[in-house]
């Protein structure tokens, strides 16, 4: 399986929720699965520190759980979370103090921390070997089998 990007160019802050639907766009139609179909999708920005800097911006979640609703996926199959991997901060938290929070809420979206044992259920049966569990697994618990993806994890 081949990872596409895409690279919008972004001429001021102003326009970035353009360039993120465009950015969504020239990939959209090279997905191997139906997003509208999938049962649970999960939004894992970079929550790091309490500051905007620091951190995936509000607007670019906002963005995505827009288009999401806009083709047709239910809010109930989305959730935003993270494990910032730090011992005395959660990702509510810092999602709180950057706004993200409110967008999650606003959208009528679950946010869950990782650390808190909120972990997304793993389906097998469902799974169509898009890898991103392993991204967002914040033990590395999660890698795929040397040989291919034939079986695609081992089990740890």
């Amino acid at each position: 399986m081949s990872t596409k990007i895409s690279i919008v160019n972004v001429k001021n802050y102003d326009s970035i929720q353009d360039a993120i639907n465009a950015g969504i766009k020239l990939i959209a139609d090279t997905l191997p699965f139906d997003i509208r179909e999938c049962k649970t999708i999960l939004l894992k920005p970079n929550l790091l520190r309490a500051t905007k800097d620091a951190c995936t911006q509000p607007v670019f979640v906002e963005t995505v759980l827009k288009y999401l609703k806009d083709v047709g996926v239910e809010n109930d199959n989305i959730r935003v979370g993270d494990s910032p991997g730090q011992i005395k901060i959660s990702a509510q938290t810092i999602a709180k103090k950057i706004g993200l929070y409110e967008v999650c809420e606003e959208a009528g979206v679950k946010f869950i921390n990782f650390v808190n044992g909120e972990y997304p259920e793993f389906l097998r049966k469902e799974c169509i070997s898009c890898l991103c569990c392993m991204e967002m697994c914040p033990q590395e618990a999660i890698k795929p089998k040397k040989r291919g993806f034939g079986g695609l994890f081992h089990s740890y």
